[in-house]
C-alpha cells in the first residue's frame, strides 16, 4: 500500500515539476533545440523510494493479530544531494551523492514501531546518449541502525557493520533539469558482534540481512 501510494506520488510530482516546452507535431516528442539536453556537470537533489530485502519487524493489527505491514531492510525512502561530473566532451559522466536511506513504519499497533537508517554514499560512472543514462557504480552504506519500540516502555536498537554493495541505475531527462528512473540495488547487512536481546532472544534473528531492492526516483539538476 505505501509503495503504490508513493509510485502516484512521484508520478504526480514529475508532471507538476515538468516545464512546458515545444514538441514535435508528428511524435508529441519534445524538440531537442527546445528541451536542451545538454550534457555537462550539475549538481543533483533526488528523492526516489525502493523496496525489497529481508523483513525485519512486522506491525500487527492489535484486534485481529494479522499482520498489516513490514519493514524490509532494502527500503525505502532515498535521500541524496551530491553531483555529476560530466568527463570532458565524451559521452561519460561521474555521479558522485550523499545521503540518507530510510525504513519507517509507525502505528497504533502491538509491535509498535520501527526504522532501519543508514547513510549513503554512492560512485556511479555513467553512459549518456540523448535524454537517456545508464550507470553501473559503487554504494556504501555507513552506520546501519535498526531501531524498535514494540508496545510498552523501552526501545531497543541493533546495530550493523558498515556495507559496501553494486547499483545499477537508468535515467530519463524530460527536460534540462528534471529526470526520473529506476535503480537495483546489490547489497547485504552484517549485525555488529553486540546483539542486542529482548530477554532470552535476539532483537532482530538473522546475524545476515539481504538489502536488495529495486526503485524509483525523481531527480532535480542545477
Amino acid at each position: 500500500m505505501r509503495t503504490a501510494l508513493l509510485l502516484s506520488s512521484l508520478g504526480f510530482a514529475s508532471l507538476l515539476l515538468a516545464p512546458a516546452h515545444a514538441a514535435d507535431p508528428l511524435t508529441g516528442r519534445p524538440l531537442k533545440e527546445d528541451s536542451r539536453y545538454l550534457h555537462n556537470s550539475q549538481f543533483l537533489l533526488s528523492f526516489g523510494i525502493q523496496n525489497g530485502g529481508n523483513e525485519m519487524w512486522a506491525l500487527t493489527d492489535k484486534d485481529t493479530g494479522e499482520q498489516v505491514d513490514s519493514s524490509r531492510a532494502g527500503g525505502y525512502t532515498r535521500l541524496t544531494f551530491g553531483g555529476d561530473i560530466a568527463l570532458g566532451a565524451s559521452a561519460f559522466s561521474v555521479e558522485v551523492v550523499a545521503g540518507v536511506l530510510q525504513d519507517s513504519l509507525r502505528g497504533d499497533l502491538d509491535s509498535g514501531k520501527s526504522v532501519f537508517k543508514r547513510k549513503i554514499i554512492e560512485l556511479i560512472p555513467f553512459w549518456n546518449f540523448d535524454r537517456h543514462r545508464v550507470g553501473v557504480g559503487a554504494v556504501a552504506h555507513l552506520e546501519p541502525t535498526f531501531y524498535a519500540n514494540p508496545a510498552g516502555p523501552g526501545g531497543y536498537s541493533q546495530e550493523f557493520e558498515d556495507a559496501v554493495g553494486a547499483v545499477l541505475q537508468y535515467d530519463i531527462r524530460l527536460d534540462q533539469n528534471i529526470s526520473v528512473g529506476a535503480r537495483y540495488t546489490y547489497i547485504s547487512y552484517e549485525k555488529t558482534d553486540e546483539i542486542e536481546m529482548i530477554g532470552s532472544r535476539p532483537l532482530l534473528p538473522r546475524n545476515e540481512y539481504s538489502g536488495n531492492a529495486f526503485g524509483i526516483h525523481i531527480t532535480y539538476a542545477f
